[in-house]
């Protein structure tokens, strides 16, 4: 799926071809869990806090253990639950 961070909204495209289309103040994956790789930097990072800000649980995967907890810290101040992998 595609997923833009920091824009107006997410686009996320599932496998049955349905479209999520959310603004900021829906909590859409609220009870949901993802996973996101490359989630220390970069497009992973964003895509990860997104999530978080969407209410998902999101597990982060990445190079380095300080880097991977600071992001899934993130997370979860933003209103998911960050778990680092």
């Amino acid at each position: 799926g595609l997923a833009a961070v920091g824009v107006f909204y997410f686009y996320i495209t599932s496998t049955s071809g349905m479209v999520l289309d959310w603004g900021p103040d829906v909590r859409a994956l609220e009870n949901k869990v993802c996973v996101v790789t490359g989630a220390t930097r970069g497009i992973g990072r964003g895509i990860a806090l997104g999530l978080g800000e969407q209410g998902a649980t999101v597990y982060v995967t990445g190079r380095t253990e300080s880097d991977l907890r600071k992001t899934a810290d993130e997370v979860t101040s933003k209103g998911g639950k960050g778990i680092p992998v």
